[in-house]
């Protein structure tokens, strides 16, 4: 008999079932497993599943790559996984047990159950990372690949017909998410930029292979695989299934963790644990290589989320979730491939009604990237609700001179706070005043600024304004005050000195996010 996954969930859910005593079990599915958690040991089962880029259909793949993932997983960690315990069926019970009566029809992983708030990604949550958990990280990952021997024999392994064939492979499984969790856009800049990085990078990815750089690495260090307990680190669940997606430049290795950090905020240790691990095994940190393969990784792990979340199997709040993570890290994918590495502020500034907020707010979406708003900033120092319209003398207070500066000033300080933990941020505001251009040169130095200033023909405006007359809007701007507000709008001879982009938002939002792109590749 074999087992089917709603068999294998239904079974392992039973607290009586286990060896050691558990009082609950919490089932956790992954796309590739059905992970148990009792009191205090974890159970793992491979689902068993035949996909594009792994295969568990057989009893025997599945008892195999059980095998691989403790050799595998020992290299990293100490005493976590314990070993393999087979499933049987029971024919006189008719039901799977741990108890050696009957066929065996599956295979689990048993492992030590860690803390849960132990786990990076849930430091990372609460704000508790520290930069000690960044430096015996480093350190050990520094050891890790040093005592990892090259695998240049092999001409399957890092080479560019190799690293061309999984970007082509996973470029195919990407397109069958197009309009779901991928916008056709962020797809042609992602393979526009890989496609460009592979014609111009032979003799570098050559380079990589002959200097002994292709290693058998760990090949998903995502957040949840690093725990801490009593200042020892152990580093889990490597790529067992398909050796090609583990046997890589340790740049790539690497640019997972750094992906992992740069999506959660830690931009800063991301550089920080980069360059020392490059440092201390004599690596010579290749930013632009960096780059390519935190795009690689970004799209894997968009593609894996997106797979999740369209499995029947899934519950729907889970299905949602991982839809929601695909879309996010295919943006980021989007935003290292059309900006880089270099630290990146987007402004956004326009009159009133010209759609400055809708395309920041679009941006943001496909890049990824924090948006700050000065009618929230503004609101929010004055003590108002976001949607609440102020009186006359309200309003006349609210965007003096004074709270206009206030507001700047916060947007800077919030905009400095995003831009180190994301690289990148979008400042939304109604006027580009002097006094803001001067903070955001002042306070952004090694930035890429881009300026991009909005206009609608009136018509498209007013019919705008008539909008927000039936719908809460954020914006206190209406059409009764509209010849005040005009007067009041900032001359573009005041932008003189920064290249600014002038957008005209008559065209579709579609059409405006293509304009806003080849800008921003620009430079």
């Amino acid at each position: 008999m074999s087992s089917s996954v709603d068999e294998l969930i239904e079974f392992l859910m039973s607290p009586d079932i286990y060896p050691e005593k558990t009082r609950k079990v919490r089932i956790i599915q992954t796309h590739a497993s059905i992970v148990a958690i009792c009191d205090s040991y974890v159970y793992k089962v491979k689902k068993p599943i035949n996909f594009e880029f792994l295969d568990f259909s057989t009893l025997e793949k599945r008892k195999f790559y059980c095998k691989e993932e403790l050799r595998l997983n020992r290299r990293l960690s100490e005493g976590i996984c314990l070993g393999i315990v087979a499933i049987h069926y029971d024919p006189n019970k008719r039901c799977f047990s741990f108890e050696a009566a009957g066929d065996v029809v599956d295979y689990a992983i048993k492992m030590h159950r860690m803390s849960g708030d132990g786990f990076l990604s849930y430091l990372i949550g609460n704000n508790l990372d520290q930069p000690s958990h960044y430096e015996l990280i480093a350190k050990r990952l520094c050891e890790f690949y040093q005592k990892q021997p090259p695998q240049n024999l092999d001409p399957d392994y890092g080479t560019k017909e190799s690293i061309s064939y999984i970007v082509s492979e996973n470029k195919a499984i990407r397109e069958r998410f197009l309009n779901k969790t991928l916008h056709p856009l962020q797809e042609s800049v992602i393979a526009a930029y890989q496609t460009d990085f592979l014609a111009k990078s032979t003799d570098l990815i050559s380079k990589r292979v002959r200097d002994g750089w292709i290693r058998d690495v760990h090949g998903d260090l995502r957040l949840d695989h690093f725990h801490f307990a009593k200042k020892k680190l152990n580093i889990y669940d490597c790529i067992e299934f398909k050796e090609r997606l583990r046997v890589n430049d340790v740049v790539n290795d690497l640019a997972f963790l750094s992906m992992e950090l740069e999506y959660a905020g830690r931009h800063h240790h991301s550089l920080e644990v980069f360059g020392q691990v490059s440092n201390c095994i004599g690596d010579v940190a290749n930013f632009e290589l960096w780059r390519f393969y935190k795009i690689h990784r970004a799209c894997v792990r968009g593609m894996v989320h997106a797979v999740t979340g369209y499995e029947k199997e899934i519950a729907p709040v889970d299905q949602e979730l991982n839809k929601e993570k695909s879309k996010r890290l295919f943006s980021l994918a989007t935003r290292y491939a059309l900006l880089g590495n270099q630290p990146t502020v987007i402004v956004v500034f326009g009159g009133t009604a010209t759609g400055k907020s809708t395309i920041a707010s679009r941006l943001s979406e496909l890049l990824g990237a924090p948006h700050i708003q000065s009618d929230v900033i503004r609101k929010e120092l004055a003590g108002l609700a976001v949607d609440e319209y102020p009186d006359g003398a309200t309003r006349e207070w609210l965007y003096s001179t004074s709270m206009t500066q206030k507001t700047h000033e916060q947007m800077i300080q919030k905009g400095t706070e995003f831009l180190h933990k994301y690289n990148i941020v979008i400042l939304d505001s109604r006027r580009s005043t002097t006094h803001q251009r001067e903070l955001i040169n002042t306070n952004f130095p090694n930035a890429n600024v881009f300026w991009i200033r909005t206009t609608a023909a009136m018509e498209v405006r007013k019919k705008r304004l008539e909008e927000r007359e039936v719908e809460k809007s954020i914006s206190d701007a209406r059409l009764d005050v509209l010849e005040q507000l005009l007067v009041a709008e900032t001359d573009l001879t005041e932008m003189k000195k920064e290249p600014t982009l002038l957008l005209d938002t008559g065209m579709s939002i579609e059409r405006c996010v293509n304009v806003l792109f080849e800008y921003l590749g620009s430079k």
